[in-house]
């Protein structure tokens, strides 16, 4: 009998020990929560993030399809003005040739692009606030985000000079000629591959180059996955909702990466139809990006952006 007592205070002991643990780790949770809120309203620098499945990108371009549907004409009145855009860079691109008016012109086009992105943002906000979406509601947004919207510009400026200067450190790591890249271009057009020997160096010169452009368009795409739409939605700064979105992107990395693919085979398929595909694909990527952000973020404790 006695033995039975004092087995049973040794569990006692033992629970009352978990429990202890248990509280000190829950009051060091707390405590870490609290050095991470903004104004002690529940708001913390990185907004809570959900797990995403691995289908969740072709959930969103249903759902951005949908609202393709529900607002045809402001969809393919931005996509229109998207496209437009597009062709006139690529047009003068090909003709100016020179890179320093080259990255003059894309930088440029950096400005306006998130700007028409977040036009095709307010069209499904829209929606989803039951208002019909209107090319002058979308235009109005636009306008008053621009304020907001000019850290972003500038992350995207600087990220643009480090890709430019990258250029320039492979040129110095793999030096080129003209009449290298002639020999290269015409075997490729004869269907051979120069790997190696004279002409093989250009082949060298664009895989590190690529590396690079992978390095920054990763880059990018972290900063911006889920950063613009919330900027739309929410009262929120530019800090937050980059932190947010890169915190999203390492959390959910396979979603992100299927997410990130399908968005290049799109864009690809836009270049090779000469930019006209644009004119759908923009408006669904704009509308698939809200509404990745909307399955991801919980962002309810921002107050709502009006407009």
């Amino acid at each position: 009998m006695n033995q039975k007592t004092e087995t049973d205070a040794k569990i006692n002991i033992a629970k009352d020990n978990s429990d202890k643990d248990s509280e000190d780790k829950q009051t060091a949770n707390d405590q870490k929560d609290k050095t991470n809120l903004s104004d002690g309203d529940g708001r913390t620098i990185v907004a809570p993030c959900k797990d995403l499945e691995l289908d969740a990108p072709i959930r969103w371009l249903k759902l951005a399809w949908q609202d393709i549907k529900s607002a045809p004409k402001v969809s393919m009145c931005w996509g229109l003005i998207i496209t437009l855009a597009s062709l006139v860079v690529a047009f003068l691109a090909f003709k100016l040739g020179k890179f320093a008016l080259l990255a003059v012109l894309i930088s440029g086009f950096t400005y306006i692009a998130p700007l028409l992105g977040i036009a095709l943002y307010s069209v499904s906000r829209g929606l989803e606030m039951e208002k019909e979406p209107t090319f002058a509601y979308s235009f109005k947004f636009v306008k008053k985000l621009i304020p907001h919207a000019s850290a972003f510009f500038i992350v995207q400026v600087v990220i643009l000079l480090l890709w430019s200067r990258s250029g320039m450190v492979a040129t110095a790591f793999i030096p080129t000629t003209e009449y290298a890249q002639g020999l290269f271009w015409d075997a490729l057009k004869n269907g051979e591959l120069l790997y190696k020997g004279e002409g093989s160096e250009f082949l060298h010169f664009l895989l590190l180059g690529s590396a690079f452009g992978a390095i920054f368009a990763t880059l990018t795409f972290f900063i911006t996955a889920v950063s613009l739409p919330m900027l739309a939605d929410k009262k929120v700064d530019m800090i937050t909702v980059i932190l947010t979105s890169i915190n999203a992107c390492l959390r959910n990395k396979w979603t992100m990466l299927i997410w990130a693919s399908l968005i290049c085979i799109f864009l690809a398929i836009g270049i090779l139809t000469f930019f006209v595909a644009y004119i759908v694909i923009m408006p669904l990527l704009g509308y698939g990006a809200w509404h990745a952000y909307r399955e991801t973020i919980d962002a309810s404790h921002w107050p709502e952006r009006e407009i």
